[in-house]
């Protein structure tokens, strides 16, 4: 076949002209620079605004006398991309630590950040990362967060057997030190170039971290001094000083809930005295079931852990007053007045401050239905079934011994605030 070597040459011009006809008269997509994607859990630490950035407590950052010298910050986890996010609250606005590279950069650590937790003192934060094969805690010492273009190895880590979960801060003062490990060894023979938790003067008392291992049912103690101690980009074993298997200790038949006062069911019998509920005489509780903690809240005035389980019936109740000789308690045991022979299992709580008669309750969330439930935790109480309503047939469409809302209660704080005093 025979090409016109004219027409051709034409095509061949043509065909480029086309294509950069065709890409001009394209729109161009803006694409949003967001700060913070798919935040997690969040802590919070006070520093100083200029380059050596020196820890203070919380509540220097919340006084109106630091207000010029102290910066309060935020530390958010951000799940999606692994990483750490610097907000700066009292300027108001996130901190970009490579302003070299587009976007925001923020603390890189493990993937898969599920929790944060940082010292009373503001000296060091350390994340759990639940990265598959490379599960860790990631040590953020407060002098270094603020330095330019961080990267994986600016930081130092250790490696865990098991994913992590919840984690907590507590103190614990071993023979009269403030700066030893549980088996009595001081830290002053060791440079402490990433920060000394012992300059922390309130609470006095060691710095123990506490993490919750889910799939194993474990409950460690990490010597935080210890781990901040490793130097940058460092990935050993954590040195667990304690460890605790938790139990799911169920009673042989699980025990009634207290009938609340003015009865349950609404109406009143041939004898005009208002119905009163009773459950069923025997519930045989379920057969073993490992234990699968999946929330941590420590009771700062007792020292008392709570910790939520999604897979057995029960809420640990674990004395760490004394972190370094961790004892299990009694569990709570929830259920339901409903239906009694329902299996009830938790996943989120909270402790309320003691009350001003001297009650404390224990809030959950009803796994299933996304209720809550409340127990009686005070000094003085010996139940540990959830408490019943008073007067339930005063609300027929709440359930005798839940809070409910109109969609599932997804976590749970406190807050204590001031009432106003009129003059």
């Amino acid at each position: 076949m025979l090409r016109h070597p004219v027409l051709a040459t034409r095509l061949a011009w043509l065909l480029p002209l086309a294509l950069w006809a065709s890409s001009c008269s394209q729109t161009a997509t803006n694409v949003p620079v967001r700060s913070l994607e798919q935040s997690g859990r969040v802590s919070f630490i006070c520093l100083g605004p200029d380059a050596e950035a020196l820890p203070a407590p919380i509540e220097a950052c919340t006084s109106s006398d630091f207000a010029e010298t102290y910066h309060l910050y935020a530390l958010v986890t951000q799940t999606g991309r692994g990483e750490v996010a610097l907000i700066d609250l009292t300027e108001g606005s996130v901190v970009d630590l490579d302003p070299s590279m587009p976007g925001y950069n923020f603390l890189p650590t493990g993937a898969q950040p599920v929790d944060i937790v940082s010292t009373p003192g503001s000296a060091a934060s350390f994340v759990a990362a639940g990265e598959a094969n490379k599960y860790a805690i990631y040590v953020l010492p407060s002098r270094s967060i603020l330095d330019p273009a961080p990267t994986l190895t600016s930081f130092a880590a250790c490696a865990l057997p098991s994913a992590p979960g919840r984690m907590a801060i507590v103190t614990s003062a071993v023979q009269g030190s403030s700066a030893a490990t549980c088996d009595g060894t001081l830290h002053a023979d060791v440079p402490h170039d990433n920060g000394d938790l012992s300059l922390e003067s309130s609470p006095s008392g060691a710095r123990k971290l506490i993490v919750t291992m889910p799939e194993r049912g474990e409950l460690a103690v990490i010597d935080a001094q210890q781990l901040l101690d490793q130097p940058r980009g460092s990935f050993d074993a954590c040195k667990f000083e304690r460890v605790i298997k938790l139990r799911v200790d169920l009673p042989a038949v699980l025990p009634r809930q207290r009938t609340p006062e003015g009865g349950w069911a609404p109406g009143v019998d041939a004898n005009g005295d208002a119905c009163v509920f009773s459950s069923a005489d025997e519930i045989t509780p379920p057969a073993k079931i490992e234990p699968h903690p999946v929330s941590l809240e420590i009771d700062k005035e007792t020292g008392l852990a709570y910790l939520a389980d999604d897979a057995a019936p029960v809420i640990h109740v674990v004395d760490l007053s004394d972190p370094c000789s961790p004892t299990e308690r009694s569990p709570l045991l929830p259920m339901s007045a409903v239906d009694p022979y329902r299996v009830v299992r938790t996943r989120e709580l909270a402790v309320s401050p003691t009350t001003t008669d001297g009650r404390k309750f224990v809030y959950a969330i009803d796994q299933r239905e996304g209720s809550i439930m409340v127990f009686d935790v005070s000094l003085d109480s010996t139940d540990r079934t959830p408490l019943m309503n008073p007067y339930p047939d005063r609300n027929p469409f709440q359930a005798p011994d839940r809070i409910s809302f109109a969609v599932p209660v997804k976590t749970l704080a406190f807050a204590l605030r001031d009432e106003p005093i009129a003059d």
